[in-house]
């Protein structure tokens, strides 16, 4: 994890926080695809607290993630 942070590179971490207490996170990776002949990414991780599920939470980090992998 400590080199995914530190390296934007490799790819991005996305924390989702209710007030000062993490409650979920997506790892983002990036790689390269040889059929498309370009960099791809994909979501390595991807948790949420289970009091925090069904509340639309988890989409709208995937929704963040995605726009991330276009940038």
């Amino acid at each position: 994890m400590r080199r995914l942070l530190t390296d934007p590179a490799l790819g991005s971490v996305f924390m989702a926080a209710d007030k000062n207490s993490a409650i979920g996170y997506l790892a983002l990776a990036f790689g390269y695809s040889l059929e498309y002949h370009r960099r791809d990414a994909f979501v390595d991780e991807f948790f949420i607290l289970e009091k925090y599920r069904g509340n639309g939470l988890g989409g709208k980090m995937l929704m963040h993630a995605e726009k991330a992998a276009k940038r």
